[in-house]
């Protein structure tokens, strides 16, 4: 109704909120039947979002499990400076793959759209691709709802400009601590308690110890 796709955030973390060590090791966070069954939730949605830094670290394929290989999953690469290598797995698969920036970089756009890459340009917010208006061009192409699987960095933009509807939050039982290890969520966060976001109409379920949590974001602001 508001032309904007539904947006889901997921997020895979310790107990402490940590989806890495300080030396960026993230693999594997949680179990092998979370991991699955994260998989398995892809075939709801059009689209999968990930920031630059998940390609660049992890090289993802972002493919469907093997079982739904036919089911079309559009792939977005947020991707200000058009920094994605072009031999990214993820651009070697038959699903169609999109990514939006910042920069004007022709010969860049020029390869990238030779090997069916649609790339989309967004005004700069603070040196980042307003995700705003890229959800507004997401909407335009038909694209009505989006699982954002990471960065950190990518869903507290979405959490910071409250343009997630909903969360899906894997909390694996171990603790990593460390003053520089990455956050789950990063971004600007709330200044106060009240501003915090809650989750609604919760559901939760377990996972060879680890603990899945799946609700509704809500901004309302809390009164204590």
């Amino acid at each position: 109704t508001k032309g904007m796709p539904f947006v889901t955030v997921k997020i895979a973390e310790s107990l402490d909120g940590k989806p890495a060590t300080r030396t960026g090791e993230s693999k594997w966070i949680t179990s092998e039947s979370s991991r699955q069954y994260a998989h398995l939730r892809r075939r709801f949605y059009d689209c999968i979002m990930v920031g630059i830094n998940t390609v660049l670290k992890d090289d993802p394929r972002l493919e469907p499990l093997e079982r739904f290989k036919r089911h079309k999953l559009i792939k977005v690469v947020v991707d200000s400076r058009l920094r994605i290598p072009l031999h990214a797995r993820l651009l070697n698969t038959c699903q169609p793959v999109i990514v939006a920036c910042v920069k004007k970089a022709i010969l860049k756009e020029k390869k990238l759209r030779q090997m069916g890459v649609l790339v989309i340009r967004t005004k700069s917010k603070k040196g980042r691709v307003d995700i705003r208006e890229l959800l507004e061009k997401l909407g335009r192409l038909e694209i009505r709802n989006v699982l954002v699987e990471g960065g950190s960095a990518l869903v507290g933009s979405f959490l910071d400009e409250r343009l997630a509807d909903k969360a899906l939050i894997f909390i694996a039982p171990s603790i990593i601590g460390g003053t520089n290890s990455m956050p789950a969520v990063a971004g600007e966060g709330v200044k106060q308690l009240r501003s915090a976001i809650g989750l609604k109409d919760i559901t939760m379920k377990r996972f060879s110890g680890d603990i899945m949590i799946e609700g509704y974001l809500n901004y309302v602001h809390r009164h204590y």
